[in-house]
């Protein structure tokens, strides 16, 4: 097989998670954000091409599939109040990542 070649994909899959409670926080803050989350998977993928012994060119992408948490910060709109909280974030939140890149190894190293 030709040995400049590399392909790799990844599938990570994330069970459900118990997130933390909220019964102190008005549900007009909370109303989109469950007890638990769902199970997702994330999906990516790289492709990378050597040239010689110092040099290789890749590419690929991160979250291929797309999935990301909506909602991810309660009363992500009023940062200054006391309900303003960050702890419910449980999935990505940023939605498919592509990447190009260029490694170079000199000689010897």
């Amino acid at each position: 097989p030709d040995k400049r070649w590399n392909f790799n994909t990844r599938v990570q899959v994330v069970g459900a998670q118990r997130l933390p409670d909220n019964a102190l926080v008005p549900h007009e803050y909370t109303h989109d954000f469950p007890s638990m989350s769902p199970v997702y998977g994330v999906w990516s993928g790289q492709v990378s091409r050597k040239f010689g012994q110092n040099l290789e060119i890749y590419i690929g992408g991160e979250n291929l599939n797309g999935f990301q948490q909506h909602h991810a910060i309660i009363a992500a709109s009023e940062p200054d109040s006391p309900y303003f909280n960050g702890s419910q974030i449980w999935a990505p939140i940023m939605g498919q990542v592509a990447y190009l890149g260029l490694r170079f190894s000199p000689a010897g190293l």
